[in-house]
């Protein structure tokens, strides 16, 4: 969702689809991915930044962390038991984790709450104006579409994960010969075009429509995953035959 409002429908799912290429594995546990990058299992890794903090202390050397362009900040929430049996040292230790003092600390490991603490790098002050935030982010959009999203994720990218991969060496072989003649250039271009059906399969005004016909994306969603499911399957299964086709058309020579 981040993706998508940062830069927009079509340009955010093209990011996506193209980001999907470099993952190896899609990692279910942010911890475990953490410990493949520090042990040099992978490169790199998307995840939260304390994860990448906490492996930095122990692995100084070699792993490092950065923000990309956009990110969300997620707070860690503190709170007060109103059962508990020390009350008055829970409410002082609150007061403190408050104080200058006590986010100075936070903020070597995390990001602090206080405008007057400066984190200790690669941590980014969160209240600088050139955090990497959304501008103009549609809060509205991403509680409507949420789950809409996720689903079609899921299905034009998650599920098609070796086909995306697939259409993407061909794409690549095909993009070296492609300008050699006309029909190199066509083919390729459909292929570039099947590539990336994503962003033009669907549009952000149609999820306000179906999330209004599945009474928020609660009931009969089934014929909308099969659609997007079927319409994946050809698009890549298509970019990867139009590739094929622009470097045959490549071998052939210029049209008479």
């Amino acid at each position: 969702m981040l993706i998508i409002q940062s830069k927009n429908w079509t340009e955010g799912w093209e990011f996506l689809v193209r980001s999907s290429v470099l993952i190896k594995t899609y990692d279910k546990n942010e911890t475990n991915s953490a410990l493949k990058v520090a042990s040099g299992y992978v490169p790199l890794a998307i995840l939260p930044d304390f994860y990448a903090y906490d492996k930095m202390a122990i692995y100084s050397q070699g792993v490092g962390f950065t923000y990309l362009d956009a990110t969300l900040l997620q707070p860690d929430p503190i709170a007060i038991l109103t059962r508990g049996d020390h009350l008055d040292e829970a409410k002082a230790f609150i007061d403190y984790i408050l104080t200058q003092r006590a986010q100075s600390i936070i903020g070597k490991h995390c990001l602090p709450v206080r405008q007057d603490v400066a984190p200790v790098a690669p941590r980014i002050n969160p209240f600088a104006p050139n955090f990497p935030y959304v501008h103009n982010y549609n809060k509205t959009f991403h509680e409507i579409g949420e789950e809409i999203v996720k689903d079609y994720y899921r299905v034009w990218i998650t599920e098609m994960h070796e086909q995306i991969k697939t259409a993407w060496r061909e794409i690549r072989e095909a993009n070296k010969t492609k300008d050699l003649n006309q029909n190199a250039t066509h083919y390729y271009n459909l292929a570039w075009n099947n590539f990336t059906y994503i962003e033009h399969y669907m549009n952000r005004t149609e999820i306000d429509i179906i999330h209004n016909k599945t009474n928020g994306w609660t009931e009969n969603t089934t014929p909308y995953i099969n659609e997007w499911r079927d319409a994946s399957e050809k698009a890549y299964h298509n970019a990867t035959e139009n590739a094929e086709k622009s470097k045959q058309a490549a071998g052939e020579g210029s049209p008479a």
